[in-house]
């Protein structure tokens, strides 16, 4: 898997909107944000276009999306929101240049096709806060998590919730990291960029959905065996679920009864997704997961720190 290097001041920063569309108060937290990391921000020529719901057509969408992926002068994608779109432009993106050069792309929501699409072609890249986020105050602390990934590259998450009953309590987990949001996964399913489960560590979260949607989700995971051969499953939030204020736990019930007996640990009450706080996880890289009875901590260094490491050892 490749990684992009740490970001440094001077870098540059492409805003893209490759979903739904935005105004251009959207961005102008983001920049000055952005702009005090010491980041020169570049935004793409249609950012603030819109055309129906989405962020311009799809051919301005496609154009901005391929300009900031083929650049070399760009370090970072981030994409300013999620919503929907992408998935009628992703197999006209071309990644032959970008494989060339890579650069850390950050998004999450509809952002998780593209995710997907990079860890295909062995690329990492970050599910995390996109541009419209940098604008919300509950954030920060994501934000904060964000900016010490890119420059320090750290990426920890942590659960205190219990694990459920009759799933083993003590785990240590050193695997692949995939996953984003739930109906994008489905989404997945039978195209190039399907997700690939097999001995990975799955992560999931979920917006606005009925129970009965997220149940059949679910079970179709099942179904295409995307459940069966896991490291772990840990689950972010589940959000704005139609079903009254108990919906959350009941979506637990709906997981747990979908598994049945597994092996691997199952942890929920992480916090990623469509949340207050969104912290960054990098698809693609290889997490340290520990779980006991009380909590569940998520880990992972940039290949470079360890490499730094192992000069200083020796």
């Amino acid at each position: 898997m490749y990684f992009h290097q740490l970001i440094k001041k001077g870098d540059r920063v492409a805003i893209v909107a490759p979903s739904s569309k935005i105004s251009s108060a959207d961005l102008d937290i983001t920049i000055e944000v952005l702009e005090s990391w010491g980041l020169k921000v570049v935004l793409g020529k249609n950012v603030y276009c819109q055309y129906q719901n989405f962020a311009g057509t799809d051919a301005e969408r496609i154009s901005d999306l391929q300009w900031a992926l083929d650049d070399p002068q760009i370090n970072v994608i981030l994409c300013a929101r999620g919503g929907y779109g992408l998935s009628r432009i992703i197999d006209d993106l071309s990644l032959k240049r970008f494989k060339s050069t890579p650069k850390w792309v950050i998004g999450y929501s509809d952002i998780t096709a593209l995710l997907l699409k990079l860890q295909s072609i062995g690329i990492a890249s970050i599910h995390g806060p996109m541009a419209t986020s940098f604008n919300m105050k509950k954030d920060q602390e994501a934000i904060k998590a964000l900016k010490s990934l890119l420059f320090e590259g750290i990426s920890s998450l942590e659960s205190m919730k219990s694990i459920q009953p009759g799933l083993k309590a003590n785990h240590v987990v050193d695997a692949e990291i995939t996953g984003g949001n739930l109906s994008l996964l489905i989404d997945s399913l039978g195209t190039d960029n399907e997700v690939n489960t097999v001995g990975k560590i799955l992560f999931i979260e979920e917006i606005g959905e009925k129970l009965y949607k997220i149940d059949r989700m679910f079970r179709h995971l099942k179904r295409a065996n995307k459940l069966t051969h896991l490291a772990g499953l840990i689950i972010g939030r589940f959000r704005e679920i139609k079903n009254g204020p108990e919906a959350e736990k009941l979506v637990e019930e709906i997981i747990i009864s979908t598994l049945g007996k597994v092996s691997y640990p199952l942890r929920f009450g992480f916090k990623f997704g469509h949340d207050a706080v969104n912290l960054p996880i990098v698809v693609g890289a290889n997490y340290l997961l520990k779980t006991n009875g009380t909590s569940t901590t998520l880990m992972w260094r940039h290949p470079n720190l360890e490499d730094q490491s192992k000069d200083q050892a020796s």
